[in-house]
């Protein structure tokens, strides 16, 4: 078999979507453990070096990579690629697929395709019924696939039952980086004892839960503040159930960098993850690593990933979540050997694990097409 590296092109659909994001941080993980492990044998490539999204501008070394500032722009051009079927340049062995916006799977002809799967959120959570599904080609792209990577069992499991698919997943769990770890520094901005949300706050994630629980537990915990940290502003809404719950000035919001997050996770009390659906829940991995105690609703996805590093609350139940809170406040020992346990399991999902699975499966797919045209 031929030791020549594998030509692997990326397409731009995520990278000019997402500034920040778990999907385009899945890809530059991966883009970056070729690029620093080249016993791996997989070149990647870019099918666009102009892109918004920073990780992919601060974290590649070697592919040229030119900052897009306007997300517009950014956008703009995706779009026009799409409609124009802009073709690449390069000659490249598999496009690993980074997103599924119609009229980019049949651009690059010639190539083995690879698609990972993600979620079934759409399917699976109100935003199955809006206008504008972000998933649009999914279910296509995924059955004309050469290659079907995902991310998680449950993702997979579900995908089954939703499409009737009967084919060869390969599931490449993501990873979390070494600088998410225990006892870093607080962050000036940070309050003294907090609980931790992350990221999006609508729909599915049950951010509304996450607020009416803590609501419960501030008023005989004066001191204790809720950390909300990125997915975008307080909408009116948001901040009128705050008002209403009386708890304005113990909630904090903190649009924060990619540095500080582990600082943020760190210092926290606890994080809170009440979301009704995941595809994977990187904030599991990041709170385990990490040496937080987790809050999770008791999800599939959410016992796939953290298992017994987590405690559980049914979905939905302000209640039970309250309770995890108030028993955390008055006596945190009880939850020191699921901190253990996570620290320990957090060892197991890396990224260079993630790109090794992935290149060899790579690997696998090229040799089968060589073997097919002897």
């Amino acid at each position: 078999m031929s030791t020549e590296p594998i030509r692997v092109l990326y397409d731009e659909q995520i990278f000019s979507l997402q500034e920040y994001g778990g999907i385009s941080r899945y890809f530059t993980e991966l883009i970056k453990h070729f690029e620093a492990n080249p016993e791996l044998g997989v070149r990647p490539l870019l099918a666009s070096s102009r892109v918004i999204n920073k990780y992919l501008q601060n974290e590649t070394k070697y592919l040229g990579v030119k900052g897009v500032q306007s997300k517009l722009f950014s956008v703009f051009s995706l779009f026009l690629g799409m409609a124009l079927k802009r073709k690449t340049r390069n000659k490249v062995d598999i496009v690993h697929h980074t997103f599924y916006l119609p009229g980019f799977f049949g651009r690059f002809s010639g190539a083995l395709k690879a698609v990972t799967l993600f979620d079934m959120i759409p399917e699976n959570t109100d935003s199955s019924g809006r206008f504008w599904n972000p998933h649009f080609a999914k279910k296509e792209n995924l059955a004309k696939a050469d290659l079907v990577f995902s991310i998680s069992e449950s993702s997979t499991q579900d995908m089954r039952k939703e499409y009737g698919f009967d084919r060869r997943v390969v599931t490449t769990y993501l990873g979390v980086g070494s600088e998410y770890t225990p006892d870093l520094g607080r962050l000036d901005w940070q309050p003294k004892d907090y609980f931790l949300f992350v990221g999006n706050r609508g729909g599915y994630k049950d951010f509304d839960l996450a607020i009416r629980a803590f609501a419960r537990i501030a008023k005989n915990n004066t001191g204790i503040c809720l950390q909300l940290v990125g997915g975008g502003k307080l909408t009116g809404p948001e901040k009128k159930l705050i008002s209403q719950l009386g708890v304005t000035r113990a909630i904090s919001h903190k649009s924060v960098n990619p540095e500080q997050l582990p600082n943020v996770f760190a210092n926290a009390i606890a994080l809170l993850y009440p979301t009704r659906y995941e595809g994977f829940g990187l904030p599991l991995l990041e709170a385990m690593a990490s040496g937080v105690t987790i809050f999770a609703s008791d999800t599939p996805i959410n016992n796939e990933i953290a298992s017994s590093a987590a405690s559980y609350f049914p979905v939905g139940s302000e209640s039970a979540l309250a309770n995890l809170m108030s028993q955390v406040i008055v006596n945190p020992e009880p939850f020191r050997d699921k901190i253990e346990e996570g620290k320990k399991r957090a060892l197991t999902f890396t990224w260079h694990r993630c790109a090794e699975q992935t290149a060899a499966e790579y690997r696998k797919l090229v040799n089968e097409r060589k073997e097919r045209a002897r």
